[in-house]
């Protein structure tokens, strides 16, 4: 109800018009009124495989009610309704959970009694949440998953990527060669200014925000960038 009171064309708009703007966590749901998906359908999608992303299955869980839940779990996965079947995939700490369950059974809805919820809940950790997610959210869901693509016809999936991994790695790597091709120069720096940061005057001299090398120069880069400053510029490598 909340969100149908939203013009959300009006609200895309008005953010992509504000410096800074960005979605921290976005949650999508899909809501199957009559039943015609179950969660043991969701269950057979993820044993099939049909939640894997990037070669790996990711965690999957499953409870009735609170029933065998631990707190590592509620970590994991979040919200678990009281009553009813609930399966969920993924972990929050990772930036991406998927939870399909008993929407009938935990608010006692007696007009829909088959009515099931599949919802995905997307955070900003490892990801840049596109301003897009609001005006075409059903395009994000499919993308979410393969198996949820199933869910929605004639969608066009859009997956949100995670390269922030790969670029903490790539840096990492960046750093040691760095270390062992300037170590000792900026040692003898160190003995030669009074200051580390004249060091980095010295060697950032003329240097943009946007001025870092190419083989880490991912779109996480500018996301980490926007993070910091609210600003979207484009790289040269684009």
């Amino acid at each position: 109800k909340g969100c149908e009171a939203i013009n959300m064309e009006a609200l895309h708009k008005a953010l992509t018009q504000m410096v800074g703007a960005k979605l921290t966590r976005v949650d999508i749901a899909l809501d199957d009124f009559q039943g015609n998906v179950s969660i043991n359908d969701i269950k057979d999608k993820y044993i099939d495989g049909q939640f894997i992303t990037r070669g790996t299955p990711p965690k999957a869980g499953e409870f009735i009610g609170y029933k065998g839940m631990s707190p590592a779990d509620r970590k994991k996965c979040g919200m678990v309704p009281d009553a009813g079947h609930t399966f969920y995939v993924g972990a929050r700490e990772n930036g991406k959970v998927f939870r399909a369950y008993d929407k009938a059974a935990q608010t006692k809805c007696e007009e829909y009694p088959n009515w099931n919820r599949f919802e995905v809940q997307i955070g900003n950790r490892f990801r840049v949440i596109p301003l897009d997610v609001l005006v075409n959210s059903d395009c994000y869901f499919a993308g979410a998953y393969p198996a949820l693509a199933s869910l929605i016809d004639d969608v066009q999936p859009i997956p949100i990527s995670t390269t922030r991994v790969l670029f903490n790695t790539t840096l990492e790597n960046a750093v040691k060669h760095a270390r062992v091709q300037y170590g000792k120069l900026i040692n003898l720096m160190r003995q030669v200014y009074d200051k580390d940061a004249k060091i980095l005057d010295v060697l950032t001299k003329e240097l943009g925000v946007m001025d870092i090398p190419d083989r880490i120069n991912f779109p996480v880069g500018r996301g980490l960038h926007y993070e910091k400053t609210g600003d979207y510029q484009l790289c040269h490598s684009l």
